[in-house]
């Protein structure tokens, strides 16, 4: 076994890590059983092409050219594709008749004769169908004649390994006695075993640690392991993949895929320790990320110059994990011994196989005078391979179980705080809760006077409440007193609708109305404010009114106005002591049932005549006071000033408009309550526009349907909405 591990030792590491990357390659021992081997590679004749008659013993081949049968870059030239190999053998009696084993390593396809017969045929000939076989694996004999000049010939064909570029696209053979067969199979059976063993190690090390990322990755450490873990379980890998794949040129290319593999190897251990260790990156990193970089972009392109870049950052990087290690020990980092010990000695391994290849290189003779083949060199091969193998491995395992016997320490301790902490708080909370009960005494008893006497507040609020809610009831009979009653109204005015809504339980708006011979008076006003003062305001309103229509006997619709200004302004300034800006906006009409006539004025309320057609056959056009919205419906348009005190026009009289009616025509005017009410789907006004079309919808409808046209089309704007002001309209048919 430990024959075994110096053999791939000397083939795996030492060359596969420098030199060795870019050709078809197989180790062959010379050993001192000279007696049981005989390597035959050299003295072979040679002839380009393909004759049958080539196989023949006793064929003349003194004028085949002699060549090597690896086909190395000195015999390239000669080699086109396809040719014979034949070599003599010089063989003792004590030898005829002797079973031999037949070990053939090749990168193409071959045919095998002895004394002219063939043996075996490995793989497929022919330029254009051929399929490369290699039988290194395989288990084959050859039996020696009874003569003492015998011949091996070899046709041989390797046009795809040329094609392929192989550094060596031919063949070796060897001879081998039978006893030490089994002994070479067992060992490249333990090789694979032991190869495939390693590989499943490092590839179960790369998994758990990539788990380990994925559930928490702020520990990145973790995932550039387990790409390093991956990179060795593939490079452990190898000796199985060529040991059960009999193709050289695949062999060639896992090779040379594995170039891409080694740079990021060394990087990622740079980077490992710098991710442990939390360090902040310096100039040698850069330096390796570079060569990292180069030796990437070399690799399957320039050989040469690959392996000079990686023969600068193998050495620079195991420097730098070995300057990382020992400094993150002086500093005393935790579990940073156990770190130092697994890279240094990576680190240092990779150097001393660094230093032997230089040797063997520069001074051969001293270099095989290290006698690796010994018993003793075997062992030390043995030793130092497994410990380079499962240094990291190894204390990657126990930086983590201590680092987790450190977590849990500390968890420990944490949770002993906590205890102390919880104890000392439960006795806060004890000392709080005994306070918060003397405290909770004190309160309740508190809480039990006042509550006491917040009671006898609410109930004094109570009854202060009803009494006032009582006054204002009785206010709002008052005021329900005042308006004309509907059997007056209907004597008055006959056909006609009133919609009267307060917003709230007394109005600011009214409806007044009074007959006389044959003119009737009617009026709507919106007082000042709304609720009790615009209730006060309206009654005042009221009362003069009755004073200078009634009392007075005037029947002008401007005078009334005028005579109404100059009252109610005089009363207001004698409750307050001093002008006040309080009023109301009034539309007053004075209707003569002798010549169905209207006389009309208004201060800042319109009055809306409803006829139909009266834009196209009554005759009428439009002025700055007189507009027509629609062919049924003509405005009025009031004066801008209210009755209440206006400065600068106080002397300004208001405008009388005397209106000649047809039969069925319809007068309406109205407060701003309703066009000024909230809703609709995006909580607007109503507006004068939405009410003008209504009223002209009204030429041809009875007052029942205008009626209740005018109170469905309010609510279903108002919908949830609050009524934002008092409404009040009035229309008449005449």
């Amino acid at each position: 076994m430990k024959r075994v591990y110096r053999k791939i030792t000397l083939v795996l590491v030492f060359t596969a890590l420098i030199f060795s990357y870019n050709s078809y390659a197989r180790a062959f021992i010379h050993t001192n059983e000279s007696e049981s081997k005989l390597l035959l590679h050299d003295k072979w004749k040679f002839h380009a092409g393909d004759d049958a008659g080539w196989a023949a013993p006793l064929f003349d081949d003194s004028k085949w050219s002699e060549l090597s049968t690896n086909l190395a870059d000195s015999g390239k030239g000669e080699f086109k594709g396809v040719g014979w190999f034949r070599i003599h053998l010089s063989v003792s009696s004590a030898m005829f008749h002797k079973t031999l084993a037949l070990k053939i390593s090749q990168a193409g396809a071959s045919e095998i004769y002895f004394n002219g017969k063939l043996l075996y045929r490995f793989g497929i000939l022919y330029s254009n169908d051929e399929s490369p076989y290699d039988p290194a694996h395989g288990q084959y004999f050859i039996e020696l004649g009874n003569d003492t000049s015998q011949v091996i010939a070899v046709r041989y064909s390797a046009y795809k390994a040329i094609a392929h570029g192989l550094s060596s696209p031919g063949f070796t053979l060897t001879l081998q006695d039978l006893s030490t067969v089994n002994e070479d199979i067992t060992a490249s059976e333990k090789t694979l075993a032991a190869s495939a063993f390693i590989s499943s190690i490092f590839f179960a090390f790369a998994l758990f640690h990539l788990v380990l990322f994925l559930f928490y990755r702020k520990v990145r450490s973790n995932l550039y392991y387990s790409i390093m873990a991956i990179i060795l379980s593939i490079f452990w890998l190898y000796p199985c993949i060529t040991g059960f794949t009999p193709n050289a040129i695949f062999h060639d290319i896992f090779n040379s895929a594995l170039l891409f593999t080694y740079p990021v190897f060394f990087f990622f251990m740079v980077m490992l320790l710098y991710s442990i260790f939390k360090l902040r990156l310096t100039v040698m990193f850069w330096i390796v990320l570079g060569l990292t970089a180069i030796d990437f972009a070399l690799a399957g392109i320039n050989i040469a110059g690959y392996g000079i870049a990686m023969a600068l950052l193998v050495p620079v990087s195991s420097i730098e994990s070995l300057r990382i290690a020992i400094g993150a020990v002086k500093r005393k980092k935790p579990g940073a011994w156990i770190i130092a010990i697994g890279f240094s000695l990576f680190s240092l391994v990779i150097l001393l196989v660094l230093v032997a290849v230089l040797i063997f290189i520069l001074f051969p003779k001293h270099g095989h005078s290290l006698n690796l083949d010994s018993s003793n060199g075997g062992n030390y091969v043995f030793y130092v391979f497994f410990a380079w193998a499962f240094s990291i491995p190894t204390s990657m395992s126990i930086y983590l179980a201590s680092d987790f016997a450190r977590t849990n320490k500390t968890l420990a301790l944490q949770l002993v705080h906590v205890k102390q902490l919880a104890e000392q708080n439960i006795q806060k909370e004890k000392e709080k809760q005994q306070i918060i009960e003397g405290q909770k005494e004190m309160l309740e008893k508190q809480v039990k006077e006042k509550t006491a006497e917040i009671q006898e507040q609410k109930d004094e609020l109570e009854e202060k409440n009803k009494e006032i809610t009582d006054s204002i009831t009785y206010a709002r009979r008052i005021q329900q007193a005042i308006l004309p009653p509907p059997e007056m109204l209907n004597e008055a005015l006959g056909e006609h609708v009133v919609v009267y809504k307060p917003k709230d339980v007394v109005s600011g708006d009214f409806y007044w109305c009074h007959a006389t011979g044959d003119k009737v008076i009617f009026a709507v006003a919106d007082c000042t404010g709304h609720g009790v003062p615009g209730a006060f305001m309206s009654m005042i309103g009221n009362s003069i009114l009755n004073e200078v229509v009634i009392d007075k006997k005037n029947t002008e619709a401007d005078v009334i106005l005028n005579e109404l200004r100059t009252a109610l302004i005089s009363t207001l300034q004698k409750g307050a002591g001093h002008i006040t800006r309080d009023g109301m906006d009034i539309a007053l009409c004075v209707w003569n049932k002798k010549d169905n006539t209207i006389q009309y004025a208004g201060a800042n309320n319109s009055l809306y005549w409803v006829s139909k057609g009266i834009a196209s056959e009554g005759g009428l056009e439009e002025t700055e006071k007189i507009r027509l919205y629609s062919n049924h419906l003509l405005e009025i348009v009031a004066d801008k000033q209210p009755i209440g005190y206006q400065e600068g026009k106080m002397d300004v009289p208001f405008t009388k408009h005397i209106i000649q009616l047809r039969k069925g025509d319809m007068i309406y005017i109205t407060s701003d309550g309703y066009t000024d009410q909230f809703g609709g789907d995006k909580n607007k006004k109503f507006t004068s526009k939405r009410f003008r079309e209504m009223l002209a919808s009204f030429a041809d409808k009875s007052i029942t349907e205008q009626k209740q046209m005018l109170e469905d089309t309010i609510e279903q704007w108002k919908k949830y909405e609050t009524q934002t002001d008092d409404i009040c309209v009035i229309g008449v048919r005449l």
